[in-house]
């Protein structure tokens, strides 16, 4: 099985009936979500989607988004998932940038941002398009079932997902069948989902850690619950019980919401398995956690979309590697390197490199960019991830700060993550980002939520920093901005520091 579509194949072939897909007002057995793919591949057909073309998927998360990003994969094709909170202004970047065939979204969203109808097909004619062929005769059927491109290979491109650049355009990173196929099953084998669970998944599927929670659940042939934005809040805890959630895979800030409803926790909540990455997670966070859901197997994890998972702690070693972000994934090689290319020793920090068949293919349109992250290191193509690591003697992963966020205070490289772990680790605090304002002399910036005041933190943190690693101001916010991918967006923390819009 090399294919991402064969994913779904292998379940319906094996747990047709088994429920794979639930949403608020519909669901699919792996059999129907076979067929819907089948259905939707052969109308791909006939608007003429061919092999390597690009298919944007413009909708909001649900069970349909899935089936078609998977007919687009059955027919050799490029599907590109985008957040149906974009911008009109990146979203034709994007079209421009990806030369996308065809545009799959709903009316809302054409009427929203002006797209041509020479360029979408809408989102109800799709529907009408499976349900008309559902009602096909049998030789109708066996048509369908020799829809899928047989010419494919596994290292074709399957995916682009794009995410933020630096220049402040989006840019996409490329994914093949075998480097999603790869990642799926390298973390499959250390969380080892079951059969019976039912994966909670609140994360936008344009985001890859949302959507992967999909492929794992395609793998284990599990069952994906697909929740609202909206319901990350006081409802979270209703929903998790109401669906049955066992796996739950969260953010810090998502996680610190969790633990603020330790209230509304109910004897009933089956959580067994709860995931995390995109940011640092303080242990004082994992602490509160495990005081709430005490048998629940708690994996901290680190990764980024050109190589998508790098690293997982196990969950016996939470409390003895506290910091640490864990061992690299099975076939994985993770080096640390000085700017020079030399590997430094255990304790010294430098720039994470990564090995492996999960290291993605560059990005889409910027040969530059490409050559500038993905190079060659002693006769193998690796991902130079610009994150600065240290590990110890037994090879474990502790994450420093990002290259771009480590400043110079009185002579001393200072880590912001280092501020913001810091600050995260004071009872009453929430959530905290560190703004390094490169125009002012690096002055660093501390942005926090939470029921202390401005000069409770200050006094603090003078008990877990050193004098020269404080930051040069601290401002109290009612709530960090968020972006799309549920991160802490700190380009809107930036834009509202220079306008002086706090």
């Amino acid at each position: 099985m090399t294919l991402l579509h064969e994913l779904i194949d292998m379940a319906a072939k094996q747990a047709p009936d088994k429920v794979a897909i639930i949403a608020e007002e519909t669901q699919f057995t792996y059999e129907q979500l076979r067929r819907h793919t089948l259905m939707i591949s052969s109308f791909l057909r006939f608007k003429g989607i061919q092999r390597g073309d690009r298919v944007i998927i413009l909708l909001p998360s649900s069970p349909d988004l899935l089936a078609i990003a998977n007919a687009v994969s059955r027919i050799g094709a490029i599907f590109v998932i985008l957040n149906d909170a974009i911008t009109t202004y990146s979203l034709k970047y994007i079209l421009d940038d990806a030369e996308s065939a065809l545009i799959i979204t709903d009316r809302v969203l054409v009427k929203k941002h002006g797209i041509g109808s020479s360029l979408y097909i809408h989102h109800e004619l799709i529907e009408t398009i499976t349900t008309y062929r559902a009602e096909d005769r049998a030789e109708d059927h066996m048509e369908l079932e020799s829809i899928t491109c047989n010419e494919q290979i596994s290292c074709e491109p399957v995916c682009l997902i794009y995410t933020s650049g630096s220049t402040g355009k989006p840019k996409a990173v490329i994914s093949t069948h075998e480097n999603i196929c790869f990642a799926v099953r390298s973390i499959q084998k250390i969380i080892q989902l079951k059969y019976d669970d039912i994966i909670g998944n609140f994360l936008p599927l344009s985001f890859d850690y949302g959507l992967y929670q999909a492929f794992l659940c395609f793998e284990a042939q599990a069952t994906l619950v697909i929740g609202k934005k909206e319901d990350i809040g006081p409802r979270l805890m209703t929903k998790l019980e109401h669906w049955g959630v066992t796996v739950f895979p969260s953010m810090p800030h998502i996680t610190s919401a969790l633990v603020r409803l330790e209230r509304r926790v109910s004897p009933t909540l089956r959580l067994r398995v709860f995931t995390t990455t995109g940011a640092r997670h303080h242990h004082s966070l994992t602490v509160k956690l495990l005081n709430i859901f005490p048998d629940c197997r708690i994996f901290l994890m680190y990764g980024l979309t050109e190589c998508k998972r790098v690293s997982i702690l196990p969950p016996d070693l939470i409390t003895t590697k506290a910091e640490s972000v864990g061992l690299p994934l099975p076939e994985t090689e993770c080096l640390v390197v000085n700017n020079e290319g030399k590997v430094m020793p255990p304790g010294e920090v430098g720039e994470l490199i990564v090995k492996g068949p999960h290291v993605m293919q560059g990005y889409w349109r910027a040969p530059k960019l490409t050559k500038s992250k993905f190079k060659i290191f002693e006769g193998q193509r690796v991902l130079y991830t610009g994150d600065l690591f240290f590990k110890d003697e037994e090879g474990f992963l502790y994450f420093y700060g990002r290259k771009d966020e480590i400043f110079k205070n009185n002579g001393y490289r200072i880590s912001a993550a280092e501020i913001e772990s810091a600050t995260e680790s004071i009872p009453g605090i929430h959530n905290a980002a560190v703004i390094v304002h490169r125009n002012d002399n690096d002055k660093a910036v501390l942005f926090f939520e939470g029921i202390l005041s401005v000069e409770e933190i200050w006094e603090k943190l003078s008990d877990r920093l050193e004098e020269y690693k404080t930051p040069h101001e601290i401002i109290k916010i009612d709530k960090l901005p968020i972006t799309s991918n549920q991160k802490v967006d700190k380009r809107k923390l930036m834009e509202l520091l220079s306008e002086g819009g706090l």
